[in-house]
Order: C-alpha cells, then structure tokens, then sequence
C-alpha cells in the first residue's frame, strides 16, 4: 500500500499538488494514515492492539453505507465543532465504564466527561486495566468480552464445526487481529484447524456488513455450515453477492484507483478460505464468482502475517 500512498503525496506523487480534498494527500496527513493503520502501541513500542488492513481505506462512499473506517474513527455526520465518530459516541461511554478494573464512572459531557476520559487516556497507564483484576472484579474486561482463546480442543474433541467470516475493512474489529487469531489457533492445533474451522475475509466490507463489498452471503454461509456438519463437506469458498447497481467510486476520485477497477457492481465474488485469496482467471465478467480462482497469495511471516507478533496488550505473546 506504501506505493499507493507514494503516488498520491502532493509534490511528490503523480496525483497533483492539490491538498485537502484536491487531488492529493499532504506528507503529514500520509504519515498520520501509516501511524493509524499501524495501531496503538506504549511507549516501550509494545502493541496494544492490532494494526488494521489498509483495505479500501478510510472513505465511506455515500451510496455504499457501511460502519467502516469513517464512521468509527473520523466521523459520522458533520457537525461544525462536535466529535460524531462512533468510537466516541458510543466508545467514550464503554472505555471507562466496561473496558476499565475497576469501572469509572463518568458524566456524559463536561470536563470529566466521556470525550474528555478519551482524550486523556495514557497508553502505558490506562491501557494494563483492560486485563486488570480485582477483588471485587476478579474478571477482566477482556476476560468476559472477548473470545482469543486458541485451544480449540475440547471443541474438535466433540465433532464441532466453525465458520468465522471477518470483515477485512472493519473500522472497530480488526481484520488482521481476527486473522492473526485463526493462525496462532492453527498453531496451537498442530496447523490443523481447518479440519474443523475456517475463516472468511471479506473484502470492502464494514462492520458486520454493508460497505463497497459483496456483503451478501449469510445464506451461503448457513449452507457451508450445515453441509459441513451434517454431510461432511468442507467448505472451499462461500459465493457472496454486491447488492450495489454501480460501482460507489467515482472516476477520478482520491483513492487507489484499484479498488474502483475491479469493483464488482450487481455481481459475486467467492469468499475465499483464510489465507487464499479470490484471483480472476483472465476471462470472463469480472462481476462473476465462477469467473475467480481461490489462490494461496504466499503471505511471509512480517507485517499483517507475522505469526510472531502479538496483539494482547501483554507483550510476552500470550493469547
């Protein structure tokens, strides 16, 4: 993605010297992208929590709505003055009071509000009491809100089953850390876990839906399921739909023209098991699922495939 970004720097890239809704991006604000898309660290550079996948990006487009990365991080609806993203409209209210041992409890507005508990957050402080315990809460937040355990063995012992299906465009979950997940469970089940669990990343798609992406496939993914479990057939690919007429991206607009291109408007595309990836045959509509291969990409461990890393917060590779 650097490349991409390289190209669209004013003054430097082949997009024009048009900042701030021009024709390109200034060196800060392509600087501030690589810092955010990298995810939150200490100040001993240890994660907090995932990087995310640069996706499609930022943009929302209007007639493809979607709780993406606008909506969650930048905004909303624009309010002259006022912070509408929905990690502080609803996240301001969660961090202290459910994602903190013990909870704080803050007043909605004001000097000690939400937005300003947010705002004041210390990263090597603050962020240890989302896995702290108490007396009184001997349970951490992460502890009842979030499911990284990697033992799936008891689950594989009685016959189970699983599809997971990951938005990779997500602006509040992460793809990469939900894929980061699959591949140490896999680890931790001796590099095996697709005999009984699979992963599904969706491409464009927002939170839980919705977004510039063939979002469109619980059907498919009831079927995979229940064909798995009842007659013993692996799912290979999952065949989502865009319920989008046209293509959301207009020509010309400030994003990487790839995603534009091979925007799938009223079409399918498979949805691929993790770490394969969907790649066109070389004929045919490209709007067609039957016209795509399921290839595995290569991915090296390093950057959003290290299996090495870590994403908990703890800093010593526990998950």
């Amino acid at each position: 993605m650097y490349p991409a970004l390289a190209s669209y720097t004013c003054g430097t890239g082949s997009h024009g010297s048009t900042p701030h809704g021009g024709t390109c991006l200034t060196g800060a604000q392509v600087d501030a992208l690589k810092k955010i898309y990298a995810g939150p660290v200490n100040s001993r550079g240890q994660r907090l929590y995932s990087n995310w996948f640069w996706d499609a990006g930022i943009w929302t487009p209007p007639t493809a709505p979607g709780a993406g990365w606008q909506l969650w991080n930048v905004v909303t609806a624009p309010v002259p003055n006022v912070n509408t993203a929905i990690n502080l409209t609803l996240g301001a209210g969660a961090i202290p009071m459910i994602f903190q041992t013990p909870p704080v409890v803050t007043p909605v507005n004001g000097p000690n509000g939400q937005e300003a508990f947010v705002f004041r957050f210390n990263f090597d402080t603050d962020a240890p009491k989302i896995f702290a315990k108490t007396q009184a809460y001997p349970e951490s937040s992460m502890d009842f809100m979030a499911a990284v355990s990697t033992d799936l063995r008891p689950f594989r012992a009685r016959g189970g089953k699983l599809i997971v299906s990951s938005s990779v465009n997500d602006g509040i979950f992460s793809g990469a850390a939900i894929a980061r997940w699959y591949r140490n469970m896999d680890s931790c089940m001796n590099g095996r876990a697709t005999d009984f669990a699979r992963l599904f990343m969706v491409p464009n798609m927002a939170h839980c839906g919705g977004g510039a992406a063939t979002a469109s496939f619980a059907q498919n993914e009831v079927k995979a399921i229940t064909d798995w479990v009842e007659k013993g057939i692996a799912p290979e690919r999952i065949v989502a739909t865009n319920t989008n007429a046209t293509s959301p991206y207009p020509t010309g607009g400030l994003f990487d023209p790839r995603i534009a291109m091979n925007f799938p408007a009223s079409g399918t595309r498979p949805l691929c098991v993790y770490p394969k990836i969907a790649a066109y045959k070389g004929s045919g509509m490209t709007n067609d699922a039957g016209n795509f291969a399921c290839i595995d990409p290569g991915f090296r461990p390093g950057g959003d495939h290290d299996f090495h890393d870590d994403d908990d917060g703890h800093g010593d590779g526990r998950h």
